[in-house]
């Protein structure tokens, strides 16, 4: 096996790989396509910013060589482009690949300011307003010593779950269709999709139009990995209704709704949050709690691999 000196230097050696590649994922980041979990369900994409995004990937595909009539652009946001089978391949199974390009509404996804930092040396990286990437609160950075790292300048998300992965495809294309034609493969289909942040990325899965019945998802990880089997996930809400009276006159009367949500995420098996699991345990996940006395709500997210145990 190579070294790690030899995989580093060989891994982005050809520069029509290196410099695309780069220049699409500054791109992308730059283009503000966070979803809104609070959108209606049915209202896809849940924001009318991603489609900013899945218009340049259209007209990026076509330029890049595929076929007019082979990208398209639906209603919902969803972009799905073929790429023809290379001569003497045609019966061979179709593959698509895909990602998606919404970016958490967790935290703010608008002029991101996309920082490079050359030849990682394994030192803390202060990244700006306020945020530190270390060792410690990143165990993974410690693969990426003698790599380029890219970073927000800590004011908002990167965005690199998941427009790597837009990046990496886009930049496949362009390598079979402009300057590895001598691969030989069979029909290729590459798909972009909304909404896949809030849970929504297969609500309108254009499967009339997919030929593939294999695909691969390119979203993060650490390098070299390969995930075969997903986790299933809820959302879920909890309502409470108290009663509000003065304060000083409260006893016997009051029920505080703010009270009842905080003892029932207390209540929670705290060997079964994210912090206290890993591999293919299940868990509960708080994600805020809303509200005043008369009314109060805990959402969670719950995930577990076996649906009996979710």
């Amino acid at each position: 096996m190579s070294s790690r000196e030899e995989v580093l230097k060989a891994r982005f050696a050809v520069d029509y790989i290196k410099k695309p590649l780069l220049e699409r994922f500054l791109r992308y980041v730059k283009v503000h396509t966070t979803s809104d979990e609070n959108a209606p369900e049915d209202q896809k994409p849940s924001t009318a910013r991603q489609l900013d995004l899945a218009k340049l990937l259209f007209k990026e595909l076509q330029e890049l060589g595929v076929p007019a009539n082979n990208v398209s652009l639906d209603e919902h946001g969803c972009v799905l482009a073929k790429i023809p089978a290379t001569p003497g391949y045609e019966k061979c199974p179709s593959i698509i690949f895909n990602s998606h390009m919404d970016t958490s509404c967790a935290c703010s996804g608008e002029n991101v300011k996309p920082q490079i930092h050359e030849n990682y040396d394994g030192k803390p990286l202060n990244i700006g307003n306020g945020i530190i990437i270390n060792q410690e609160n990143s165990p993974s950075i410690k693969s990426a010593i003698g790599d380029t790292i890219i970073t927000s300048d800590g004011s908002t998300l990167l965005g690199a779950d998941d427009k790597c992965g837009v990046s990496e495809i886009m930049t496949l294309v362009d390598v079979l269709l402009n300057h590895q034609k001598n691969i030989n493969h069979g029909p290729i289909e590459v798909m972009f999709n909304c909404d896949e942040e809030i849970g929504n990325g297969t609500l309108y899965f254009p499967k009339d139009k997919v030929d593939s019945k294999i695909g691969f998802t390119i979203d993060g990880d650490v390098e070299g990995s390969l995930e075969y089997e997903n986790f299933n996930a809820y959302a879920y809400t909890a309502n409470f209704t108290g009663r509000s009276c003065h304060p000083g006159s409260a006893r016997g009367k009051f029920a505080n709704a703010v009270v009842m949500a905080s003892t029932f995420i207390s209540m929670l098996h705290r060997s079964e949050s994210p912090e206290a699991t890993d591999g293919r345990y299940g868990f509960y996940c708080p994600t805020s709690i809303k509200g005043e006395l008369e009314s109060a709500k805990a959402c969670l997210i719950l995930r577990d691999f076996d649906m009996d145990g979710l």
